[in-house]
């Protein structure tokens, strides 16, 4: 995987529903090189429904400044996913489970743009938060949803997400998790076509989300 990536954002200026402080490495211009790669092991039954199985996931990205080369780190990241039917109900009922950590890591005497941190709070992270609501160098994320089927293309989820940010992995402590929680209902089909309609409940606000992906 390889890519460019141009920002210009303005120090302190309203950017996207967020004000950023003048002082954040990253409030300027800067031209950004990726070049990393992803390991997908995929162990998963089941279409469009996933039944059973796992999946895991490792990657690796590299970033520099193209010009100055004020930023320049690395990103690390893992991923697992479980699917299981208990046995004493009917194999299309699941429970369904994600691991993920993430760790952003500077090259000594250079810095990362604040955009480029570990984010936490999204469709697909806290579901009770705002938009990224939480950053730091590394980011710990666990999502449970039990599934169950009420139509031919249509589940019910009830789900929790608990995810946490750090800087130092010392620095990881139950105490420090957020949570969020909240049901939906989801449209599958064969071609893979997946609309999730879902009520996430944080500790801080609740959101109504609306999305044409799939979490995991």
């Amino acid at each position: 995987i390889a890519g460019l990536k141009e920002t210009d954002i303005k120090a302190g200026e309203h950017e996207g529903g967020e004000h950023f402080p003048l002082d954040l490495p990253g409030a300027d211009r800067a031209a950004l090189a990726q070049f990393g790669g992803v390991v997908t092991l995929d162990f998963r039954n089941g279409w469009p429904r996933t039944l059973s199985g796992a999946l895991i996931r490792l990657g690796y990205e590299f970033t520099s400044e193209i010009q100055s080369v004020d930023y320049q780190f690395h990103r690390y990241s893992v991923e697992l996913q479980h699917f299981l039917s208990p046995p004493f109900l009917a194999k299309n009922r699941r429970f369904s489970v994600r691991g993920r950590l993430e760790k952003v890591e500077e090259i000594t005497g250079k810095s990362i743009p604040f955009y480029e941190l570990s984010m936490i709070g999204d469709p697909r992270t806290l579901r009770g938060y705002d938009q990224n609501r939480f950053r730091d160098k590394g980011a710990l994320l666990f999502n449970i949803e039990y599934r169950y089927p009420i139509w031919d293309t249509w589940d019910a989820v009830l789900f929790i997400d608990e995810g946490q940010v750090f800087s130092r992995y010392d620095q990881l402590a139950l105490k420090r998790f957020k949570r969020s929680a909240g049901f939906g209902l989801r449209l599958m089909t064969q071609t893979g076509f997946i609309l999730r309609l879902e009520m996430g409940i944080g500790q801080e606000e609740s959101r109504l989300l609306l999305e044409m992906t799939p979490l995991f």
